[in-house]
């Protein structure tokens, strides 16, 4: 048997008959069942839910993007803040100004990113995936310093 509950999918056994495994989604009107993300990706800031996957794929449609991805940063007043790791491609350079004009027009104030760190590369294990755990660590580091 497969439920949402709280938009975490729930399969299997718990001391009520499910396992958590993590995902988010929702089941549609005939029944079926539609993953958007983890519950570890999720960034709460102020209590509002921003998926990654939504801010990054906004930030990739940005002239000279190379590659992007999004991470929660801890935040002393919101609990996490967005932060948008950044690559551009050869020839482009970033403006943060611009980019915030870009993304003010395409997503809601609360989910532009309040730190952006460029990046030439963005750090990968052995399979050749993105190392989350390590951009978020460098992440944070970063922008401690700033």
């Amino acid at each position: 048997m497969i439920r949402i509950e709280d938009g975490i999918l729930c399969i299997g056994i718990d001391e009520r008959g499910f396992l958590h495994t993590g995902d988010l989604g929702y089941l549609d009107e005939e029944g079926d069942l539609h993953l958007t993300g983890r519950a570890k990706e999720l960034i709460i800031r102020g209590g509002e839910n921003i998926m990654p996957n939504e801010v990054a794929e906004i930030i990739s449609g940005y002239a000279g993007i190379a590659d992007v991805k999004v991470v929660g940063i801890p935040d002393d007043f919101f609990g996490e803040s967005v932060c948008a790791c950044v690559c551009m491609k050869d020839g482009f350079v970033f403006d943060e100004e611009d980019m915030k004009q870009f993304l003010g027009n395409r997503l809601a104030k609360y989910k532009i990113p309040t730190v952006f760190i460029l990046y030439d590369e963005l750090p990968s294990l052995s399979n050749g995936k993105v190392d989350m755990v390590g951009l978020r660590r460098d992440a944070i580091a970063k922008s401690i310093r700033k």
